[in-house]
């Protein structure tokens, strides 16, 4: 497993590097937001099986919503009840798709795997996220970014066999 991890980790920094293993800053947070989620799958994992999925997922957009509320108020600047007019239907998909429904399912789902094994296959999402960069963006992947989805695929195969053994 934990080369499955290593290989996934590796495949990460590949898919966000540059053509000389340079990060730009976006990138970077982008990375450390990768490790955090890998936090949140350690401790879905933890209380998963131990209650209610709908309770836990409420429970998380509960404190998920007051973090953002508080960095909205503390570090973002000019906002405006027009603005969040504006972004309605954004902060609604957000909410609905992104965090009522993906986190639910992730929940019911870790209820069945280990923490490490659904890492490793939500890692996959960078992946995915490069891909339709690549064709409903027009972005081009270099073969470093291409090694870096070999590495995280690999790591997903690596760790279903682990798993099975």
């Amino acid at each position: 497993m934990w080369v499955a991890v290593g290989d996934a980790f590796i495949g990460l920094f590949l898919i966000s590097a540059n053509k000389d293993f340079t990060i730009i800053p976006g990138d970077l947070a982008a990375f450390i937001s990768a490790i955090a989620f890998g936090f949140h799958i350690i401790i879905v994992g933890h209380f998963a099986p131990k209650t209610d999925g709908i309770v836990l997922n409420t429970i998380q957009m509960f404190f998920g919503c007051l973090w953002n509320l508080l960095f909205t108020i503390t570090m973002e600047s000019g906002n405006t009840m027009a603005g969040v007019m504006h972004g309605t239907f954004p902060i609604i998909y957000t909410g609905v798709f992104s965090i009522g429904i993906a986190f639910t399912l992730q929940i019911f789902a870790q209820k069945r795997t280990t923490p490490s094994v659904a890492a490793i296959i939500m890692s996959l999402e960078s992946v995915f996220a490069v891909l339709f960069a690549a064709v409903l963006l027009s972005e081009t992947m270099s073969t470093i970014q291409l090694a870096g989805c070999l590495c995280i695929f690999s790591a997903v195969i690596i760790a279903q066999v682990e798993r099975k053994k």
